[in-house]
């Protein structure tokens, strides 16, 4: 296992209970224990709300199909899911101002959004490689 490995499972962990501890805080998930086969633990994070769903996805549209100007933190998430491969989660709706297009132009554009995208290439291959060598 390579030191890129290594270091991305050790901090897996606290990265994504930092990340649910944040959701929670902002009541936007609620935590849900159960237990599986009555002996194994879970835990489910399901959304307590849609408005923020509503909202993000009504911001997504505006950009994506309706061609309007993204915000700093619209920009960032369209980056991420363009990077990860994830274009299939974004709005494409009828009459849509080739979605495509500019979801390229916003990943890959000008600004903090365009430096995101190199650090998510960046950790998308580093991840491939770390599944790629606990698969061997």
């Amino acid at each position: 296992m390579t030191a890129h490995s290594e270091w991305l499972l050790a901090v897996r962990e606290q990265a994504l209970d930092t990340v649910y501890q944040g959701l929670l805080e902002k009541q936007l998930i609620r935590e849900q224990g159960r237990r599986v086969l009555g002996a194994f633990g879970s835990v489910k994070y399901p959304v307590t709300g849609l408005s923020e769903l509503v909202a993000l996805r009504g911001r997504l549209a505006a950009e994506l199909v309706q061609g309007q100007g993204p915000d700093e933190r619209t920009a960032a998430l369209i980056t991420v899911l363009h990077h990860a491969g994830l274009e299939a989660v974004l709005p494409h709706g009828p009459g849509a101002v080739a979605p495509e297009y500019r979801l390229t132009a916003i990943a890959e554009g000008q600004g903090p959004a365009a430096a995101l995208g190199d650090t998510i290439r960046t950790t998308v291959a580093a991840l491939t490689a770390v599944i790629a060598s606990s698969a061997l």
